[in-house]
């Protein structure tokens, strides 16, 4: 079993007066939705085309993520801290999450809330072998059995996005090798927001700005997690 966990920030811009597509959702009329989503891109501002991880969802992998677009999405998700609206220590990472991709299919996408500070219960999965998980609402019901982490995902209230098998069944070691690869990733994707840091237009006290964007500002040592 190959296992992935990706990091993808969700970009959304689609209050910018654009005309949607009339039919849904956005998994089947994946072009349709992706045309939409650059033509708000581009009205709002940004410079240059994104890239999306999966066509018409609104989630972009950081990696394929130009500067000059990364920095405009960060300053937008600091509008609140830089009009003095929202206290440092009140700022929450990125909004996405973590794709988990098994055999080279998508198997379960981060859902509504879920931001990149949720790498901390894929951690408590396969570190601590923790039933804890949150990659936004609704949220699969954990289990492990001998070898294996079990994602239960049913509930009666909402509808998982895109539509997800009930039980996915996956290798824990497999799991905890694609876990230290995406520790990997978000350290690479925070050396690369400490280099832009000088093209912000706001400061914090806390000299990490990819502490709050990504690792939640928790104090941990990030670089010990994949010891």
């Amino acid at each position: 079993m190959i296992v992935e966990l990706i990091p993808v920030i969700e970009i959304g811009y689609h209050n910018q007066g654009i005309e949607s597509p009339n039919f849904s959702p956005y998994w089947k009329y994946p072009d349709d939705w992706q045309t939409y989503s650059d033509k708000s891109y581009s009205k709002a501002g940004f410079k240059d085309k994104f890239t999306p991880y999966s066509k018409g969802s609104g989630f972009y992998r950081p990696k394929d993520i130009t500067d000059n677009n990364l920095i405009k999405v960060i300053e937008d998700h600091m509008n609140t801290f830089k009009d003095g609206e929202t206290e440092e220590d009140d700022l929450c990472p990125l909004f996405g999450g973590y794709v988990l991709k098994i055999d080279n299919q998508d198997a379960l996408f981060p859902q509504c809330c879920s931001d990149l500070g949720d790498w901390i219960y894929w951690h408590s999965i396969v570190k601590n072998k923790k039933s804890v998980y949150y990659n936004g609402h609704p949220a699969p019901i954990v289990e492990f059995d001998f070898n294996n982490v079990i994602f239960n995902c049913k509930d009666d209230y909402e509808d998982f996005v895109p539509t997800t098998n009930e039980k996915i069944v996956v290798d824990l070691n497999a799991l905890e090798i694609a876990y230290d690869g995406l520790i990997l990733e978000l350290k690479e994707f925070a050396t690369r927001i400490s280099g832009l840091s000088d093209k912000f237009s706001f400061k914090v006290t806390n000299d990490f700005i990819e502490n709050i964007l990504i690792f939640r500002n928790l104090e941990l040592d990030i670089k010990a997690l994949v010891e």
